[in-house]
């Protein structure tokens, strides 16, 4: 009896959500409580007297299905553990052990654009987390910030922006590798590349004025360099100290 009430509770909780892309749909049962408790996008899509809380259902258009189902893995992990660095899955949200580098970096990328898209605050904080973790672990020799990605972040994502931020820092510390060409560089995005001389020029110019706290050469360990509070988007000084800083247990 317990169970079929559990099963019974699931199934009232249950809101649908059609994801659109290229011509096909594919439908995803998610858990009310949970989509709303994580996002006040999907919060007023299904709540109060909107149309898809009637009909409990709402459409993504142009979301690849790949992507929202990797977001419905990351609102388990969150809706399951007790969100501790200590109690939880050893390597946090975001992280699948068959992926290299480039694919983790790929993945939090996507998350990121994601969230922005449907406003959830925390999966912003944890693929800035993951990517804050990536690149305070590889070296020139294992990784290359992919161009087409980058285009994507330059096209979608607002100047000043946490995600345009580490993916500057993160090819000023490691984009200049020995593989680097010319006709590489030009790969990328004429404003991100600006980007990235404005921000070594910065760091210069702090380090000649003994300006120590974030303004690090890249010979510097990438421990220090990659602070995750950092990339968190805080509006107010005062949310620093509260901030837990990362998501990802052992992320320092």
């Amino acid at each position: 009896m317990a169970i079929l009430i559990v099963q019974m509770e699931a199934e009232a909780d249950a809101v649908r959500i059609k994801i659109m892309n290229k011509g096909k749909e594919r439908i995803f049962a998610v858990s009310k409580k949970q989509i709303t408790a994580c996002s006040p996008y999907f919060a007023a899509a299904f709540e109060g007297t909107s149309q898809g809380a009637n009909d409990k259902e709402t459409k993504l258009y142009d979301v690849a299905t790949a992507t929202f189902e990797q977001f419905l893995l990351w609102l388990d992990w969150h809706s399951n553990s007790e969100n501790s660095r200590v109690e939880c899955d050893p390597y946090g949200p975001l992280y699948l052990e068959s992926l290299s580098y480039h694919g983790i970096c790929e993945l939090a990328i996507n998350m990121y654009l994601f969230a922005h898209a449907y406003d959830v605050p925390q999966l912003r904080v944890d693929a800035t987390d993951r990517l804050t973790w990536l690149f305070r672990r590889i070296t020139k020799s294992t990784f290359s910030l992919p161009a087409d990605i980058v285009g994507r972040v330059y096209g979608e994502m607002p100047k000043g922006s946490p995600l345009r931020m580490i993916l500057i820092d993160g090819f000023y510390f490691w984009g200049f590798n020995d593989t680097m060409t010319f006709k590489s560089l030009m790969g990328y995005p004429k404003e991100f590349l600006v980007d990235v001389m404005l921000r070594s020029a910065k760091i210069l110019n702090d380090e000649d004025e003994g300006v120590t706290s974030l303004s690090l050469s890249r010979g510097c360990d990438p421990r220090r360099f990659f602070y995750p509070c950092y990339y968190h988007d805080h509006k107010e000084y005062s949310e620093i100290g509260d901030c837990l800083e990362t998501r990802i247990p052992g992320g320092f």
